[in-house]
């Protein structure tokens, strides 16, 4: 007699679960994002004022660095399968702490084994990788300083007028603005004098000095931290690994569990310390900028709400206490990214701009989810810089006799492994003919390290192809990509279907707004679901690109600003008449 196969539920931060428990997994952790945030809002309280608790993981609530909310879901999740009379046999986690609550409540059930797969071996690499980054992640930042020590005579002298600062990031050498497409040529010369970008330098070598000279040679104008910051900045921000572990965690209670135990086991393994040095230094750099008598107009934040973004906020909210500061958020992105979203609390303290931008109608009345009633956080509107594309009229419309795929990757190496992975074994199991696979790899993420990801088959199907994203959308009649992506919505605008592949560890990300006709989208969790809709989209799919154009049209009114100049001078709160500013 055949036995019946054990049922495993892989709740490990990055596991694989079954996808029927996934999306139950996924209701829970959309039902349970409001209980969280407060939850977050109880453990803060007695570290309000403490930079290094909001530079920590624990109080992110980003779910890309930390485990915290996968975790707190786990236990509510099996809390209601056990309820539902769901059977399961195993139970595994990469949690030490999360695996001693399990099994405590679980005592009692000798049917349900708890399995940490965090053994001494994988606890030992972990407290190597810490000592690692607390080695490294100075490493970098001081020979990015000597970089621009060495090129300063290259620098332009800055203005005496009180400056406007735009926060961004510099991903590759040879630079191409992704955050803020046209903000600079809608400008008059009067009105760029005083404005100026204040680089975050990304997957950057060592030195770059190349980079550096770059930077101080362009006829943009950038404001380079590295000239402010002093070696007692990188000194206190190294010294962040010691403070943390010093912040008290008091018992938190969640559907009765204490989840303190879990807020300590994320303190002291470092995953975030790279993070927690760079919102520490922001929050030096506008200390510095005060010190040396800079007087600033405005601030803009590329305000993803995480913690280096706390750090430059309370900088600002504490030195220019006075200084108008506003956070836009040039994208759209799945919901499960909490720290989006702020809370009362941040407001409070200071830790969030004065006003968030988002870049379409329909984007507004989410961002105040988890403070409806706050007077304080103003929300508006600004032009949506990165996809002013989606403005353009096609080109081209490329038939099915030649059926291309685009491929596009995130920076989130996981799910990019995950995409990967999904297409090997599409190829491997499936015959696939007449399709043109495109692959384009985030510009962020060196090219080996995807090349290292290609099955053999794989690698003889695809084409690389470099350059701007939407020049390849032209030719493309379907593009996959992953849920972090805001991309899939940029194919869509076009009139592209999208096929958006899903993680596997209980959380389903889809940043396609639900009012977006699902005909022009697929969710998939498989290399089986990714063939169907290839198929459905090949063969079934619309037959009228005319009608796809026309559902383009509506979202793209909703949710993209277009690029303007009258917008841009709204966004930098510049009056039309540049007489004012010169006298």
């Amino acid at each position: 007699m055949l036995k019946n196969k054990p049922v495993i539920l892989d709740l490990r931060y990055k596991g694989c679960l079954d996808p029927k428990y996934s999306k139950l997994f996924n209701k829970t952790a959309n039902e349970n994002r409001k209980i969280f945030t407060k939850l977050i809002e109880r453990l803060s309280r007695g570290n309000e004022y403490n930079l290094d608790w909001w530079a920590s993981g624990p109080a992110s609530r980003n779910i890309y660095t930390s485990p915290l909310f996968h975790y707190c879901c786990s236990l509510v999740f099996i809390e209601k399968l056990i309820e539902s009379g769901e059977s399961f046999n195993e139970i595994q986690t990469d949690s030490k702490a999360l695996s001693n609550i399990l099994e405590v409540e679980l005592h009692d059930r000798d049917d349900i084994s708890v399995v940490c797969t965090s053994n001494s071996f994988l606890r030992l690499k972990n407290i190597i990788y810490a000592v690692y980054y607390i080695i490294s992640t100075p490493i970098y930042f001081l020979s990015n300083h000597i970089a621009a020590l060495f090129t300063k005579g290259l620098s332009k002298p800055i203005p005496n007028n009180p400056l406007t600062l735009i926060d961004t990031f510099v991903v590759q050498l040879n630079y191409n603005d992704r955050y803020y497409p046209g903000l600079w040529d809608a400008l008059t010369e009067l009105e760029k004098k005083t404005v100026y970008f204040v680089p975050t330098l990304l997957q950057q070598k060592l030195i770059s000095i190349n980079t550096y000279k770059f930077l101080r040679k362009s006829d943009v104008n950038y404001l380079l931290k590295e000239d402010y910051l002093c070696i007692h900045d990188y000194w206190y921000a190294w010294k962040y690994w010691i403070r943390v572990l010093k912040i008290k965690v008091k018992k938190t209670s969640l559907s009765g569990y204490d989840i303190a135990p879990l807020v300590r086991e994320e303190l002291i393994r470092f995953d975030g310390y790279f993070s927690a040095f760079l919102a520490i230094l922001n929050y030096s750099f506008v200390k510095r900028l005060k010190v040396n008598g800079i007087e600033l107009r405005l601030v803009i934040d590329w305000f993803e709400n995480q913690v280096i973004d706390k750090g430059l906020n309370a900088g600002l909210n504490k030195y220019y206490p006075n200084l108008k500061n506003k956070g836009y958020q040039g994208f759209v992105i799945s919901k499960h990214h909490l720290c989006l979203y702020p809370t009362d609390l941040e407001q409070k303290l200071g830790l969030i701009p004065d006003e968030i931008l988002v870049i379409g109608q329909g984007l507004i009345n989410q961002v105040k989810e988890f403070c409806p009633n706050n007077n304080n956080v103003y929300v508006s509107v600004a032009p949506a810089f990165r996809f002013k594309s989606v403005w353009d009229k096609r080109q081209q419309y490329p038939g099915k006799s030649k059926f291309t795929v685009l491929i596009s990757l995130s920076i989130v190496l996981d799910e990019t492994k995950r995409i990967m992975n999904v297409l090997s074994e599409l190829l491997e199991k499936n015959e696939i003919d007449g399709i043109r696979f495109r692959l384009k790899i985030h510009p962020a993420t060196p090219t080996n390290k995807i090349m290292k990801l290609l099955s053999n088959k794989l690698y003889h199907r695809l084409k690389i192809v470099e350059g701007d994203f939407n020049y390849f959308l032209e030719e493309a009649n379907l593009v996959i990509t992953s849920g972090s992506s805001t991309l899939s919505l940029n194919a869509i605008v076009k009139g592209v279907p999208a096929i958006i592949v899903t993680g596997t560890n209980g959380l389903i990300h889809n940043p396609v707004p639900p009012i977006v006709n699902n005909k022009m989208w697929k969710l998939c969790f498989n290399a089986e679901e990714v063939f169907q809709a290839i198929n459905y989209y090949q063969y079934k799919g619309f037959d009228s690109d005319v009608e796809n154009i026309e559902i383009g049209k509506t979202i793209r009114s909703q949710f993209f600003e277009s690029v303007t100049r009258k917008g841009v001078l709204k966004l930098l709160d510049i009056e039309e008449y540049n007489e004012i500013q010169a006298n």
